[in-house]
């Protein structure tokens, strides 16, 4: 595992904070969620059926990883295939899966770390998402807006 991709989560992993609410990558299906609970290792999602996911930081230093390995930039998108049936999900969706007991997070990993400038993320169908070329640090944004189909975050103030 790349330790740059540890040391980004790790810096990351102390910005987020119990409230802060996302939404899942897809356009037509998107739906929003926050973060219920955050300790060392691990942080809780409240989805809006009420339900409580629970994700490893490793899945995050994973999902990172996949997409820096396998040069998935803007030019190389990765088809996010999210699905609840393993043998349907794609690679990215089932490398999540492998530190979670099998729980899909993907559409909550994404949207997260897509905050923080990591990655771009194309909500139609079939959702993609891509490296960024400067892992920005930055402050959080409080949310994404729109433009032609794809979900931008603005750039950190530094």
């Amino acid at each position: 595992m790349s330790e740059s991709c540890i040391h980004k989560i790790e810096r990351i992993w102390q910005i987020l904070a119990p409230g802060q609410v996302f939404k899942t990558p897809d356009f037509l299906r998107g739906a929003n969620f926050s973060i219920s609970n955050i300790v060392s290792d691990r942080l809780k999602i409240r989805t809006k059926n009420d339900n409580i996911v629970s994700i490893s930081k490793d899945v995050f230093v994973n999902a990172l990883h996949y997409l820096n390995i396998n040069g998935h930039d803007e030019k190389n998108p990765c088809e996010i295939r999210s699905s609840t049936n393993p043998e349907l999900a794609g690679p990215l969706c089932r490398i999540s899966r492998q530190v979670t007991s099998n729980v899909r997070c993907i559409n909550y990993i994404l949207p997260i770390l897509a905050s923080f400038n990591f990655f771009g993320i194309n909500g139609n169908q079939p959702n993609t998402t891509w490296l960024l070329n400067s892992l920005n640090l930055g402050v959080l944004i409080s949310g994404a807006f729109f433009q032609n189909n794809l979900y931008f975050y603005p750039e950190p103030k530094t």
